[in-house]
């Protein structure tokens, strides 16, 4: 990177939440890994990023934060339940600093992303798909013209550019950025933990593979058709990173199709085994034991 053109990352983990959400709601705190990605990748390259999550925070705080790390890019994720939220976010970032450039990604962005900028004006760019090499070519300073898996706004006009190839090799990819999270905030925030009793426990997502070869109707792929998978083995070191240095009690894997390729998900289950994984954590897979 360019040390003249290097710019500082400043990624919510979720949108400003537009109003204060109800029990059932909270279920959704949680760190999200796409999120935590993007940061690792950014920080192994050398990028100043940091990570705030607005959630059940006073707004004069999150004002605050946005005002102190003085960033020259906000990352905004976003389901299409959140995409107004999204926007609002981005319009406090700019009140803020109208030089800062609000990016928009996730599933909302990754849908729609020529028409997410022509109904909210508030974003710059909207990323789609796998969003790690994306950020860094618009953090680096390329022109966005040349940038693949954006739709960006210039002069009045919307330009969607080509689709970035996926990442095939996942191993490549540096382990999730909890480390710029405060975890602590997330303890107790999966609703199921606290019907079961379980107290305050850490779930900490893990991504064991990206894409979906399946064609069901309801569902929108956001990281293509073409499965690719984590060695099993670097999936077993992220777990117990996550459970010796970050304190994880749970893991869920995010993917949805564990289980897809058998010899690989026995395989992960034998490592989950064999290095006693099972016996320090309260849930796995999303099976109680």
């Amino acid at each position: 990177m360019d040390e003249n053109n290097k710019k500082s990352v400043l990624l919510f983990n979720g949108p400003i939440p537009g109003e204060k959400a109800d029990v059932f709601e909270m279920q959704g705190t949680f760190p999200r890994i796409g999120i935590a990605s993007i940061a690792a990748y950014l920080k192994n390259n050398d990028v100043k990023v940091k990570i705030i999550d607005p959630f059940g925070e006073d707004l004069e705080k999150v004002i605050g934060l946005i005002k102190e790390f003085n960033p020259d890019i906000v990352g905004i994720p976003a389901f299409t339940s959140e995409i107004f939220a999204a926007s609002n976010t981005a319009e406090i970032a700019k009140n803020i600093n109208k030089n800062i450039i609000t990016i928009v990604g996730g599933a909302h962005a990754s849908a729609l992303p020529e028409r997410t900028l022509e109904e909210f004006k508030n974003f710059d760019i909207a990323g789609f798909g796998e969003g790690e090499k994306t950020m860094f070519d618009i953090v680096s300073g390329k022109d966005w013209s040349e940038i693949e898996g954006i739709a960006f706004r210039k002069n009045g006009k919307i330009y969607k550019n080509p689709p970035r190839e996926t990442i095939n090799d996942l191993d490549s990819l540096p382990t999730p950025a909890w480390e710029l999270y405060d975890l602590n905030k997330y303890r107790g925030g999966n609703l199921m933990m606290e019907f079961n009793k379980k107290g305050k426990a850490l779930d900490l997502p893990i991504e064991g593979a990206r894409g979906c070869p399946f064609n069901c109707r309801f569902c929108f792929r956001i990281n293509g058709k073409t499965i690719r998978f984590k060695s099993p083995e670097n999936v077993i070191k992220e777990i117990k990173r996550n459970i010796e240095e970050f304190g994880a009690d749970t893991i869920f894997f995010v993917e949805g199709t564990f289980g897809v390729d058998k010899k690989i998900a026995h395989e992960m289950c034998d490592l989950i085994v064999s290095n006693g994984l099972n016996k320090k954590m309260m849930q796995i897979f999303g099976v109680w034991n």
